[in-house]
């Protein structure tokens, strides 16, 4: 995918993880599947995220490299591990998911490099999720003051997320991704009613936050 004649390059921020499924482990994290979709059309773009010096962590990047998403802005942790999402099944067939915390992806770091890429770059992608740790979210910020365009990928995990980060974070976003259930969590907290349409609801947050894409 080209811009003119220049290719068009981002950086994904946020979790890398396993999901722990009774029937075996399956790579996840949100922006990991962005990042993989836009480099599988030839949008090259750079994964931002921490794991554990650890064999899952090891075993992650790998899998990585295999599908093609570069790995080069991988931190690693000596102290914290690699993610992992604990998801079981209970007698109702119902799906619970425990997203264990603290893990090396809450501790992500910024320095002159990363910044400088962020800022060279044509898109940040960035969820809500990586940002339940005041660490990350912090390094977050800073990087959402380089990058020429933000995309949001509202994530909203109990017991992760409260209106003051998640309104902080779309007051950056030039274009935001949520699905219906976080529209109106977002919208209500926004003073939105239940006689609102979903659509009054899309146009309640573009205008309080001046998104111009959603």
């Amino acid at each position: 995918m080209k811009n003119g004649d220049k290719s068009i390059q981002g950086i994904c921020f946020g979790e890398v993880l396993w999901d722990n499924l009774p029937t075996g482990k399956k790579l996840g994290g949100a922006p990991l599947n962005v990042a993989y979709h836009l480099n599988k059309l030839g949008v090259t773009t750079r994964m931002l995220t921490r794991i554990g010096r650890d064999d899952n962590g090891y075993e992650l990047r790998n899998v990585c490299e295999d599908l093609g998403i570069p790995t080069d802005f991988f931190q690693y942790d000596d102290l914290l591990p690699t993610s992992t999402v604990e998801v079981s099944i209970d007698a109702k067939r119902d799906v619970h998911y425990d997203i264990v915390y603290p893990v090396a992806w809450d501790r992500i770091a910024v320095d002159n490099v990363v910044l400088e890429a962020v800022a060279a770059v044509d898109f940040l992608v960035y969820g809500s999720l990586a940002c339940r740790d005041e660490v990350s979210f912090q390094s977050l910020l800073l990087l959402l003051e380089k990058a020429r365009f933000r995309v949001m990928d509202v994530n909203l995990r109990t017991p992760y997320f409260g209106p003051e980060k998640i309104h902080k974070l779309l007051g950056y976003a030039d274009f935001v991704k949520m699905n219906a259930e976080e529209l109106h969590v977002i919208s209500d907290w926004n003073g939105a009613t239940d006689a609102y349409t979903d659509q009054q609801r899309v146009d309640l947050i573009m205008a309080r936050f001046a998104i111009n894409e959603a």
